[in-house]
């Protein structure tokens, strides 16, 4: 993530206006489905805060796109043995920043049920995006509202912060099955979905303590142009072309299932459960 100083106190507030503009000269279109991956801070002063960056890129949308944030719920202390229980009405977001939160609480927001990579949509498809995302296999496979977000022809917003925070790569990891993400074994999810209602259902779960790279490819995005770069407000900022990124990197982790660690990382013999 960038590390970028908080702004002098006369410095002018950046208002939802700003924050339209911005993303549309940087390419964002009206009819576009976006995941936005955000830092409040990098942007500067912000009139409103993060409910006005959430308003912000859904206007960019507007009036035919859809807009995604994670509303992510997962830790470490997660395993099959230690299943989450999950509460679409009230688990908070976690470690994921402020504007996810702020989106997650909007009357208007429709949640995926998914406990640990939940997401919150916004616009005319957002059901289709949620819509049955407990039932994925792994949380972010295929017919999740990140593999959906390919198929969709959409976007990757990572506003005022980089790769290192793009869930999309975890959903890239996940296809193309690589031997160290996912946690052995299937534990029972614990639901409580908008109305009350709690289910209880099978899932897989990450992996935790296998350190990334996913900064490792940023150069090469830029220059096959499967992402755009510019500011949004004080933010450095990148556009991501969802389903160009997810071609080029699937070829990567087929050919090498550790494109995405570090160079010189090795993989342990036996990765085993995180304590």
């Amino acid at each position: 993530m960038f590390s970028m100083p908080n702004p002098p106190p006369d410095t002018p507030a950046i208002n939802r206006r700003r924050i339209v503009a911005d993303l549309r000269a940087l390419g964002l279109e009206p009819c576009d489905a976006v995941l936005a991956h955000t830092s409040l801070r990098s942007l500067g002063r912000v009139e409103g805060g993060a409910e006005t960056v959430v308003q912000g890129i859904i206007d960019a949308v507007a009036p035919d796109g859809t807009a995604l944030f994670p509303a992510h719920t997962g830790h470490p202390g997660i395993s099959p043995e230690n299943p989450p229980v999950f509460d679409v009405r009230t688990s908070p977001t976690l470690n994921i920043g402020v504007v996810p939160e702020a989106a997650r609480l909007r009357p208007d927001a429709r949640r995926s049920l998914q406990p640990t990579h939940s997401v919150t949509a916004f616009g005319g498809q957002a059901e289709w995006f949620i819509e049955g995302h407990e039932f994925c296999d792994t949380p972010c496979g295929y017919n999740s509202p990140y593999e959906k977000l390919k198929r969709a022809g959409g976007k990757i917003l990572l506003l005022g912060c980089d790769h290192e925070s793009n869930t999309t790569l975890h959903a890239l990891e996940e296809a193309a099955n690589v031997p160290y993400h996912m946690l052995t074994g299937v534990g029972t999810m614990k639901i409580t979905d908008a109305n009350g209602v709690e289910r209880q259902l099978p899932g897989r779960f990450h992996r935790w303590g296998v350190p990334r790279h996913f900064m490792r490819w940023d150069a090469e995005f830029t220059r096959l142009g499967i992402q755009r770069t510019g500011r949004v407000g004080n933010a450095e900022t990148r556009l991501v072309d969802a389903a160009a990124m997810w071609e080029y990197v699937l070829e990567l982790l087929k050919n090498d299932p550790c494109a995405l660690l570090p160079e010189d990382y090795v993989l342990p013999k036996n990765l085993g459960r995180p304590g």
